[in-house]
């Protein structure tokens, strides 16, 4: 699993990398999962480890501008995650957001991320119903 999440941060970077409209002195990512409830197991803290590690391996930085990585908890709950989401965009600059579990949480986050012009990446897609991968969950979303 932490395999998976490395992966998943390090194309993040590389998405971010590609990305021409980088603003701000840093690019930050946001691990935004359960961190102390039933999906904690699956991701939780291990994630923003694993998140921190790929920047490591990806350099630390890009075009010269740090790479931070951010998180927080939604607590299995989709109008924490919502919100998580919203100031992480809105306040903070989070250039993408890592680590959502197929739940609740994702159904909402998605359409911040949408309406954004941000990125997602859901984790475990493979359990989500085939009406669901259509919308664009369980894989990386794009505003």
């Amino acid at each position: 699993m932490k395999q998976v999440i490395m992966a998943a941060c390090a194309a993040t970077l590389s998405i971010a990398s590609a990305h021409a409209q980088i603003h701000g002195d840093t690019i930050k990512v946001g691990i935004l999962n359960d961190q102390s409830g039933v999906y904690a197991m699956n991701g939780g803290a291990g994630s923003v480890i694993a998140a921190r590690l790929a920047a490591e391996d990806f350099g630390g930085a890009i075009n010269g501008k740090p790479i931070f990585i951010l998180q927080a908890d939604d607590q299995n709950k989709p109008e924490v995650g919502i919100s998580i989401a919203r100031q992480w965009f809105d306040r903070d600059g989070v250039l993408a957001i890592g680590d959502l579990v197929p739940s609740p949480v994702p159904l909402g986050v998605e359409d911040v991320v949408r309406q954004n012009h941000k990125i997602a990446l859901i984790s475990e897609a493979e359990n989500l119903s085939s009406e669901r991968r259509q919308r664009g969950v369980g894989r990386c979303i794009g505003g």
